[in-house]
């Protein structure tokens, strides 16, 4: 494992970024999943948000990848190049059918990390906050996604990926982890929760709008 993301990292070139392989968590998780910090040339890092990386971070490793959405992907200057007339200027190289793992999935994937990570005092809030308002967001968009062909409902789902170790357990309305106010360091994740709002480009949800979200969808969807 270790030889192959070594390699990956020497072969793995961005046209006018550096990328770094951050070898000590890939050592920390014994090299079944790494970090590449993508380094680019900003025009603005003085004025970066807190909390905001200097680097484009990639995540690979094991994962689940089914089931899938396939999915075009964009970009905001391509889509400025097109609202302008200036597409034809340009080569497109936006990817068109890219399978992006189905968001139930991600939502089942965040909630498990909230259930493991927010009631423990001695995890730094900021690694995990922002997984609160990425469910209730999924959540709010679950209307519009397709549906689960291959693995019927998302109870079925969440059994599957507990049975396999994707999940430590299946998420629960009751948990603490998902209304931090319960929690005695509380306030401390809330703090957390609005010292990323830098990060958000529209509105944001608060924190108790964001648990009440999950724990409605949990009990409603997961029992």
């Amino acid at each position: 494992r270790r030889t192959s993301f070594e390699w990956l990292a020497a072969n793995l070139h961005v046209p006018g970024a550096t990328v770094r392989l951050d070898a000590a968590r890939a050592e920390a998780h014994a090299w079944r999943t790494a970090e590449f910090q993508v380094l680019y040339p900003a025009l603005h890092a003085a004025t970066r948000p807190p909390g905001m990386k200097p680097y484009v971070l990639l995540e690979l490793g094991s994962a689940r990848v089914v089931p899938f959405v396939p999915r075009a992907l964009s970009s905001f200057v391509h889509d400025h190049l097109a609202t302008t007339g200036l597409s034809a200027a340009y080569d497109d190289n936006r990817p068109h059918t890219v399978r992006c793992v189905h968001p139930l999935v991600t939502l089942l994937e965040t909630l498990d990390a909230l259930a493991r990570k927010a009631p423990r005092a001695d995890v730094e809030a900021a690694t995990y906050v922002r997984h609160y308002e990425d469910a209730a967001r999924i959540i709010g968009a679950l209307g519009a996604l397709p549906p689960l062909p291959e693995h019927g409902d998302v109870r079925t789902l969440a059994a599957e990926m507990t049975a396999q170790r994707q999940l430590a357990r299946v998420p629960i309305a009751a948990d603490p982890a998902f209304e931090p106010a319960r929690l005695a360091h509380g306030s401390q994740i809330q703090r957390a929760y609005l010292a990323v709002s830098p990060m958000y480009w529209g509105p944001r949800l608060s924190l108790d709008d964001a648990g009440t979200a999950i724990r409605t969808w949990i009990r409603e969807h997961l029992g």
